[in-house]
């Protein structure tokens, strides 16, 4: 089972990836924001069991608070639409920032996500182009 490490190490593999297409930005925006909750659940509250969007969800509603739970919602939102609805635009990639930004600096306030990563999300964001 992945423990916080795992997550940490998982984080670093999608910003290494991370590139200057809208669609691959999308894609690691979202895994960004995953393995930033599932590294809260793993180091907060020993879950380390989560497979699917959905039981992430239900881990989410059973042990973190609500302001959790609606940052990790809207950036789902956004995935889905890139993934399956529309086509990747610059305006749907900057929401999706914003929202990851909400969702690990709350994750930072509210659960000690660590700064380091922190600082490595946030770089690595506002530092690309788009194509």
């Amino acid at each position: 089972m992945p423990d916080s490490s795992f997550h940490e190490g998982k984080i670093d593999e999608i910003l290494d990836a991370y590139s200057d297409s809208l669609f691959i930005q999308g894609v690691c925006l979202f895994y960004i924001g995953v393995h930033a909750v599932d590294y809260v659940l793993a180091e907060q509250f020993d879950i380390e069991d989560i497979a699917t969007h959905r039981g992430r969800k239900k881990r989410i509603t059973e042990n973190m608070d609500w302001e959790t739970s609606e940052s990790f919602a809207k950036l789902l939102t956004y995935s889905l639409a890139i993934r399956y609805n529309e086509i990747s635009s610059i305006e749907i990639i900057e929401k999706m920032k914003e929202s990851l930004k909400e969702l690990i600096l709350h994750l930072e306030q509210q659960y000690n996500f660590p700064v380091e990563i922190r600082e490595r999300i946030f770089d690595t964001i506002k530092s690309t182009t788009y194509l």
